[in-house]
């Protein structure tokens, strides 16, 4: 599945930008050991990812290397790359008129790569620029890019593999044991072999690690099993095995080579590469089911034919052995000579009578038989019927099977063979740019080089004046593993925790107001707090309640300054308590205050209570600690940790102290909806009516905007003391949205005043100051209800504070005055819709209100 999404991605890449995605493909990432992407496609085996066409690109760009082959003909001949190559490193001067040099970029990596050949994209600067070097590249350069191209030494390679075979060949069809120098010339080319694909398996192996080594492997063992033949039977001249064994033996090797010697040619063709990949699949899967389908016609065939032609011939191995091949060869050739008897079959005549009983059969008559064939019409029948199965039948079947796996498995055998085609390109990128048998000039070099690099490494090891360096090196690489550790944490915590949100979103989508508001604590684990940089601790579904042990829950402590405050509501809010504890017990250790030394606030709040507190101003004022969950028709009674810090009884937050809130504890706070339904206005202003959206009124609501979150919320306040819960919507309402700074008489005012208080703005009167009175009658233009009175799901919740809200719904059915009362109505108004822009723990209120009114 990985693999696939890689593939789509490189898709879209590729078909965005190509030269991009190239860049994107040879990039080596730091996360994967300075791997590429390619290199991680190859060492995952994605063959889908290879056989791509920017994957294709970039390996014929490495293919050619720094020349370009010009397709220009001589009269009408178009002459094969190949013979290309070859005249112009004979003849030097058609290098002018068929090669082109162009110059190779390597793209910037962020770490030196482990990878440090293969992964950089081989191709075309921009012409433009004058950076192609074309003829007027130096004559010496151009044949040092030939002849290191890996397409050269390819060809190269091809001639030289090609003459060891016929060498081998020609060692195998000599006489007897053949002649002893040839043989020791073909041991000579066997060493240089395995040399070559011990270098390759290294090769390999230290650029990476993961690369497929099967085929050297292989290769090495068939070369040790050649040597040793050659060595002991035909070099040193053991006389254990007879020569037709030791012939054998070679056959067997040379028929490998010539496989091997298709393995490396045939990827190259367009046209043979996907055949070979064809006759392998197709011996793999289709030969298999075929043979073992045909085995059972194999023995009953080859039985009865046996037993019809020769009815008289003694059971043994060699017969049995005899029988069986003989319905084998019937595949390729038809023996029917036997059927028509010989000169012996007339003895057949004889025993008749005395078939079944040996004794009464002359000698002479059974040694004559038993070997003899004999002829009749039931053998002509069984051996036409396995002649027919055979030949027609399982022949016919066995092409059907082919054309059918050819038909399905051509797109797969096409990738297959541009991934043998890559890996190919990739051997010839690491060999040196010498062919087989000169190959060992270049290893002394190459194993001058290594044991160089080794005393440096030595050097550096042991070195005293380099530990210092080596040390400082490996401890910022050290600290990098642990930025980088601790980022890839981060981002998983933050994809689990994105998921956890949107499953709960997903759940949530159908539920009411109050399993919405307590069952949901999403809003109040997000980062960053509002108003600051501070990222929460992580705190999953799994560690919300505090009953479940969370011994790494270590969250950051943030309580808003009071001087951050507005001056008039400074008098309401809690002190530090992690701070004043914190001056506690430094003042405990030191008995004896010193003069001038700041005294400690008293600050000692009564939980789950409701108290009487005198501010610094002498004001009175009521602090209510008592929870408004109500659990068993009771309020939740929240505990208190050891810092005599109330917790929030929702569970963690990720984030302890007051936050942005006033109080340790329960923050009461009245919202109201107000809604309508939105009119239509014609172009002097005038109301014409309820705006009809598909038959239905469109419902609008009142916000404020909240300048701490910067966005639009609900209008509302909180609960100080100074004034009744419902005091506090009328006094919000009337500073915040009708622009009064107070409400005389309004420091008592009850549920019913404010309902009372809103339900005026659709009677004929608007009353802004005095008492409010309780005649005002009934309208059905209003209507009025509680929505919800508990927990809030606030964002500025931590695990010592948390709000709970009251929130009410005010809705006007008709005509109302908030218009002529308030001047900018699009700051004020939003339209209810799927794109409302609100406090996500505000919306549920706002979805409610919506399913209530909707008509």
């Amino acid at each position: 599945d990985f693999g696939k999404l890689a593939v789509t991605m490189l898709d879209m890449s590729y078909q965005e930008s190509k030269s991009q995605a190239l860049d994107l493909l040879t990039t080596q990432l730091p996360d994967f050991k300075n791997y590429s992407a390619v290199d991680l496609a190859v060492i995952g085996r994605n063959k889908f990812f290879i056989a791509h066409p920017c994957c294709q690109k970039y390996a014929y760009n490495l293919w050619y290397g720094s020349i370009r082959i010009q397709k220009r003909k001589i009269g009408f001949i178009e002459i094969p790359e190949v013979i290309k190559i070859f005249l112009c490193l004979i003849l030097i001067l058609p290098t002018y008129y068929w090669i082109d040099i162009v110059r190779i970029y390597r793209p910037q990596t962020v770490a030196k790569p482990k990878v440090q050949v293969h992964s950089s994209y081989y191709g075309l600067k921009n012409t433009s620029l004058g950076a192609r070097w074309k003829r007027e590249a130096l004559l010496i350069v151009k044949l040092y890019y030939i002849w290191t191209a890996p397409i050269t030494q390819f060809w190269i390679s091809q001639i030289f593999i090609l003459s060891f075979l016929i060498l081998f060949a020609y060692a195998l069809s000599q006489p007897y044991c053949g002649d002893p120098f040839v043989h020791k010339v073909l041991m000579a080319w066997l060493i240089v072999l395995f040399v070559d694909n011990v270098y390759s398996l290294l090769a390999k192996k230290f650029h990476c690690g993961e690369f497929p080594i099967k085929q050297n492997v292989r290769t090495m063992c068939m070369i040790i099993y050649t040597s040793c033949i050659v060595v002991m039977f035909r070099v040193l001249h053991f006389t254990t095995l007879s020569f037709t064994t030791v012939k054998f033996l070679l056959s067997l090797s040379l028929i490998y080579f010539f496989y091997y010697a298709m393995t490396q040619f045939y990827p190259v063709s367009q046209t043979l590469g996907p055949m070979l990949v064809n006759i392998t699949v197709m011996m793999r899967r289709d030969l298999i089911n075929w043979l073992k389908m045909w085995f059972l016609t194999l023995v009953s065939g080859s039985v009865a034919i046996h037993a019809v032609l020769y009815p008289a011939e003694t059971l043994d191995l060699q017969v049995a052995f005899k029988t069986l091949l003989r319905g084998v060869l019937a595949l390729f050739m038809t023996e029917v000579d036997d059927l028509d008897g010989d000169a012996c079959s007339c003895l057949y005549n004889y025993t008749t009578e005395f078939g079944c009983k040996d004794t009464e059969i002359p000698q002479i008559v059974k040694d004559s038989i038993n070997t003899c064939p004999h002829t009749s019409a039931g053998g002509y029948f069984i051996v036409l019927a396995y002649i027919f199965q055979t030949k027609l039948v399982y022949n016919t079947l066995i092409f059907a099977i082919c054309s059918v796996t050819m038909g399905r498995t051509y797109v797969k055998v096409m990738e297959i063979w541009k991934y043998q085609f890559f890996m190919l390109v990739q051997e010839f990128m690491r060999r040196p740019p010498v062919p087989i048998p000169f190959v060992v000039l270049v290893y002394p070099a190459v194993i001058i080089k290594a044991i160089l690099i080794y005393i440096y490494h030595c050097f550096l090891t042991y070195c005293p004046f380099c530990r210092p360096r080596e040390k400082k090196n490996k401890d910022r690489y050290i600290s990098s593993l642990n930025d980088r550790l601790v980022e890839v944490m981060n981002s998983q915590i933050s994809m689990f925790l994105m998921m956890e949100n949107m499953q709960n979103a997903l759940e949530s989508a159908c539920s009411g107001v109050s399993s919405l508001v307590e069952s949901q604590h999403t809003h109040c684990r997000r980062s960053p707090y509002p108003a600051t940089s501070i990222r929460r601790f992580a705190v999953f579904d799994k560690y919300l309640p505090w009953e479940e042990n969370y011994p790494e829950y270590d969250p950051p402590i943030y309580s808003r300054p009071i001087e951050d405050y507005d001056e008039d509501i400074r008098i309401y809010v809690d002190p530090d308590l992690i701070e004043v504890m914190a001056k506690r017990e430094v003042q405990d250790i030191d008995t004896e205050v010193k003069s001038g030394t700041e005294k400690v606030l008293e600050f000692e709040p009564k939980y789950n209570a409701v108290t009487e507190d005198k501010a610094v101003t002498g004001e009175i004022f009521t602090a209510d600690r008592v929870s408004w969950i109500i659990k068993d028709d009771q309020p939740v009674q929240y505990s208190v940790d050891a810092n005599d810090a109330p917790r929030n009884p929702m569970g963690r937050t990720g984030l302890r102290g007051r936050g942005n809130l006033w109080r340790y504890g329960p923050n009461h706070m009245m919202f109201a909806v107000i809604s309508r339904w939105k009119s239509t206005y014609n172009t002097d202003g005038v109301l014409q009516g309820p705006l009809l959206v598909g038959n239905k009124k469109m419902l609008e609501i009142m916000v404020v905007n909240n300048p701490m979150i910067k966005e639009d919320s609900l209008p509302g306040g909180f609960v100080s003391g100074r004034t009744s819960n419902y005091s506090v919507m009328c006094e919000v309402f009337m500073r915040d949205i009708l622009g009064e700074k107070d409400v005389p008489g309004s420091l008592t005012l009850d549920q019913d005043d404010m309902i009372l208080f809103f339900r005026q703005f659709v009677s004929s009167e608007f009353i802004l100051s005095g008492i409010l009175g309780r005649n005002v009658a009934a309208s059905t233009s209003f209507s009025s209800k509680l929505l919800y009175r508990g927990y809030m799901d606030d964002p500025n919740n931590t695990d010592n504070a948390w709000v709970e809200a009251e929130v009410w719904s005010f809705h006007y059915h008709s005509k109302d005055k908030f218009d002529k009362k308030i001047g900018q109505r699009e700051k004020y108004w939003r339209d209810v819709s799927p794109w409302l822009q609100i406090t996500g723990c505000h919306l549920p209120f706002v979805k409610e209100v919506q399913d209530m009114y909707n008509e």
